[in-house]
């Protein structure tokens, strides 16, 4: 067993920090894109594993022999930090959520990773830089998209600043953008609207080999969110929300192609921690949204207080298989290292 560990931390590569007040005015810094664990988890990892923020690469090279927790999700916000620890330590230590991997669940790398699997529809995403005004509608001609497609900035794992774009005359919406300069994502919109004419959509929770079902939504509009005016607001809304999934988790274990899907998905992705979003068209077949390591699941989110507890079995259900995960990487055990190092894999697009 290797008993030293360090959890590998990141300042982003643009150099912002969220910073808010607390109720005692102290500041609290909220790291994006970052793997979310459940605070005693965390409390009890930072005992056994030194904190690492910086990129030298001689400190890094005296690491080799401890076990690595990586906490930074996406490749966007943390492409220095996660570049340096895969260039020094991707192939000496047994790292959790291994950096490449990370890269590899970029929105437009992961549908090359996941293409394939039957019952599993994939649609087409392209990144590019937005210099100018023009360049939305030139990439939307020049990739042979047709409408509607979604627009986003990179780094966006809420669906702030995504746009759906319809027609000719929704461009405009991106083109008074203040963030001109910045990176996006564009995406070929599939309806999944299920037979009985419903938008459903689940998040899957992956942990090592394990799953299990986190989230389950239904809406009569395709934006079903984890957040903001997309998410059930009421009490009511809330609680029948909730109700929902506790149902469709109780059942899970008999979702047997929905289960295929996600067994052939861990074949291909080497994170130990991660989540997928999916719109559920039948019982048997199923679109692709997303899957990324940064997806809130251990903790509650958008959950009152007044909801907690009949959620608390389901996030003691995932501690307690993160807990088992962190043992595993502490006897050295490591997922399949992919191929393409980081520099490689954003090499390919810059």
């Amino acid at each position: 067993m290797i008993e030293d560990g360090l959890l590998w931390r990141s300042i982003p590569d643009t150099g912002k920090v969220n910073v808010s007040l607390s109720s005692s005015a102290t500041p609290v810094f909220r790291w994006q894109n970052c793997s979310v664990l459940p605070n005693p988890l965390f409390s009890d990892l930072i005992k056994q594993a030194d904190q690492y923020w910086g990129a030298d690469p001689d400190i890094l090279s005296s690491f080799a022999d401890r076990w690595i927790v990586n906490i930074c999700a996406d490749i966007d916000e943390y492409a220095a930090g996660l570049g340096a620890l895969d260039r020094v330590l991707g192939d000496q230590s047994p790292i959790w959520n291994h950096p490449r991997a990370v890269a590899l669940t970029r929105r437009d790398f992961a549908p090359d990773v996941f293409r394939g699997i039957s019952g599993l529809e994939i649609p087409k995403v392209v990144r590019f830089a937005a210099k100018n005004i023009r360049i939305f509608r030139r990439v939307f001609e020049r990739e042979g998209f047709v409408y509607p497609v979604l627009v986003r900035p990179v780094s966006s794992q809420t669906g702030i600043g995504l746009v759906k774009v319809s027609s000719d005359h929704d461009w405009v919406h991106l083109e008074r953008l203040s963030s001109l300069g910045r990176h996006f994502f564009m995406t070929q919109f599939i309806d999944f609207r299920d037979e009985k004419g419903r938008y459903v959509k689940v998040r899957v929770c992956f942990i090592d080999d394990t799953i299990s079902l986190r989230e389950y939504g239904v809406s009569g509009n395709w934006q079903i969110g984890s957040g903001g005016n997309t998410s059930p607001s009421s009490e009511h809304e809330i609680g029948h929300s909730i109700g929902q999934l506790l149902e469709q988790m109780h059942d899970f274990k008999d979702w047997t192609a929905l289960r295929r899907v996600c067994g052939e998905m861990i074949q291909r992705c080497s994170l130990n921690f991660w989540g997928m979003d999916i719109g559920v068209r039948s019982d048997s077949s199923f679109v692709f949204f997303e899957a990324n390591a940064a997806m809130t699941m251990a903790v509650p989110s958008n959950v009152p207080n007044s909801h907690l507890a009949p959620m608390t079995p389901v996030y003691q259900n995932i501690e307690q298989r993160l807990r088992a995960s962190f043992a595993r990487l502490k006897s050295g055990y490591a997922m399949p290292v992919p191929t393409l190092s980081v520099q490689d894999l954003i090499g390919r697009n810059p």
